[in-house]
């Protein structure tokens, strides 16, 4: 078998840290917290994936079919956007949706939480109401018991169409530079000047090279 160097190395790098820590916590010296959750991260590895693209391109149907395996997410409405909150989707243990408001109002912790939950908590069907909450909720975050979760967490985003500038600012464009790689979903024809657009400054301007372009 042949290894490459760089990789050889760099295994030695962490094998060597894991031994410091090791020694460290024989001796009774507290392990710092950057090296103790760096080795977490090494043997944890998650990496954070964007899900974006127009609105009812499939985006949200992509998650619920791949990684879910279930209907839970908000789909568009006909003719409308209806996403207001990024939804943070990762592995969990049991189903829990966690809600984080920005002002005094205490975070929202639903354990199995059913579809309308979901759906209240990120999405609304006019632009006031989505705006209203937009300025209201912080984050949310849906841990879900899937396999196809595990060592992955996905945001599911507003289309990059979004008629509402600066509900796609505080939500589509924030996520993106938070992201390790992205998925663009697209329809089954050639590339439009929104989707090269946002590529080219939502994408790409963030220094994220790990894009894949999945035809819906």
């Amino acid at each position: 078998m042949v290894v490459a160097k760089g990789t050889s190395t760099m295994n030695e790098q962490v094998e060597k840290l894991r031994n410091t820590a090791s020694k460290m916590a024989e001796l009774g010296i507290a392990v710092p917290e950057t090296l103790a959750d760096s080795l977490d991260d090494l043997d944890n590895p998650n990496c954070k994936i964007a899900v974006i693209g127009r609105f009812q391109t499939g985006k949200s149907h992509l998650i619920n079919e791949a990684f879910l395996n279930q209907n839970l997410l908000l789909k568009e409405g006909v003719g409308l956007c209806t996403t207001a909150v990024t939804t943070e989707i990762a592995f969990g243990d049991t189903p829990r949706l966690t809600v984080e408001y920005k002002g005094d109002e205490p975070t929202k912790i639903v354990d199995n939480p059913s579809v309308e939950d979901i759906h209240v908590a990120v999405g609304a069907s006019d632009d006031a109401g989505r705006v209203a909450l937009a300025a209201k909720v912080k984050s949310v975050r849906l841990e879900w018991p899937f396999a196809a979760l595990k060592n992955v967490t996905l945001f599911d985003t507003a289309g990059i169409d979004d008629p509402n500038p600066e509900l796609l600012r505080a939500t589509t464009y924030r996520t993106i530079p938070e992201s390790d790689a992205a998925v663009m979903v697209v329809g089954a024809k050639a590339l439009s000047s929104v989707e090269l657009d946002f590529l080219k400054r939502g994408v790409f301007s963030c220094g994220l090279g790990g894009v894949m372009v999945l035809v819906s």
